[in-house]
């Protein structure tokens, strides 16, 4: 398993460094199809598939463009996900966990899936708490951007412990790459994990022994 801490910040946005995103207009949209179709295409033909002599493959280019922009790198081109999020009012305020949120994104290095689950910690001293279906949306949303696994994980964490203005933040990934399942070594049973951690929850060994402990947990209801 990798360990990481958090991830730096832009000194000019405030943002995390990899939390980049470009919301299209319809214009845009079109444009950027118009494009991948034709590049996708070209790429078919490099590998001497006559793709346009195949009524199987005739659109192919068309819906694989369509996919990449409206599905697998759709966190690149459009907004985020408002984020509902309500105030802690309550002296009882408990450690807020959620998992397992399942995934799939793209390794950048060879923009083939990489598939499995987040969990997520999020300590009582949070200002704000995020309506339960937000925190699902928000990993959709940068799984979206062809990230590593280990950028993924550090982003979230970054955007949480903005969100939610909590000190200890704790975020999961377990996930298979098809990189190493479907290609190279042939790994089927290869899972990659990694733990992102704030100072403050890395700090607090008790907190991060009861993530663990929940974590096996969801690891054990996915096999399931």
């Amino acid at each position: 398993m990798q360990l990481s801490s958090h991830t730096p910040q832009d000194k000019k946005t405030g943002l995390a460094i990899h939390d980049f995103y470009k919301a299209l207009d319809t214009q845009e949209r079109e444009s950027i199809l118009d494009e991948a179709t034709k590049a996708f295409g070209q790429f078919l033909t490099a590998l001497k598939i006559d793709w346009q002599a195949d009524a199987q493959t005739k659109q192919t280019p068309s819906r694989v463009a369509k996919m990449y922009v409206d599905e697998w790198l759709s966190g690149r081109f459009y907004q985020k996900p408002d984020m509902k999020f309500f105030p802690c009012t309550t002296p009882t305020q408990k450690t807020i966990i959620q998992g397992p949120i399942t995934f799939s994104s793209l390794c950048p290095h060879h923009l083939i899936p990489f598939v499995g689950f987040v969990s997520l910690l999020i300590s009582s001293d949070a200002k704000k708490v995020l309506g339960i279906s937000k925190y699902a949306r928000l990993v959709r949303f940068y799984s979206s951007k062809a990230y590593m696994q280990e950028d993924l994980g550090d982003v979230l964490l970054t955007n949480l412990m903005q969100v939610t203005q909590a000190q200890k933040v704790g975020v999961f990934i377990s996930a298979k790459h098809r990189c190493c399942t479907h290609r190279g070594v042939n790994q089927v049973l290869q899972t990659s994990t990694t733990l992102h951690m704030s100072k403050a929850f890395e700090l607090d060994s008790e907190l991060r022994q009861y993530f663990t402990h929940i974590t096996q947990k969801h690891m054990q209801a996915m096999i399931c």
